[in-house]
């Protein structure tokens, strides 16, 4: 099966460093998308998204597969995800 052209486009936006944080992949390519070849519904993958700290290694590493991404870079665009939404939970 073909992957969906979008994934190529934010492999090369985060090697270019225009991504940085997890979530910001999907502007690129719908989580609906990703949502479907990851075996998730979309409602859950949402709620994923949104505590990032409940994603599986497994999952991320798939994820990367994906995007083409090594094992480091998605966790590290996950890690910074989780960054931001621990400083939100602060306020």
């Amino acid at each position: 099966m073909e992957r969906d052209p979008r994934y190529k486009a934010v492999k090369l936006m985060v090697e270019k460093g225009e991504i940085t944080v997890f979530n910001e992949m999907f502007r690129i390519i719908p989580k609906s998308v990703v949502a479907a070849d990851l075996g998730k519904q979309n409602i859950r993958f949402t709620m994923l998204m949104n505590r990032i700290d409940r994603f599986t290694l497994k999952d991320l590493f798939l994820l990367g597969k994906f995007f083409d991404l090594d094992e480091r870079m998605i966790f590290e665009l996950a890690y910074q995800q989780y960054l931001q939404q621990k400083a939100r939970k602060s306020d």
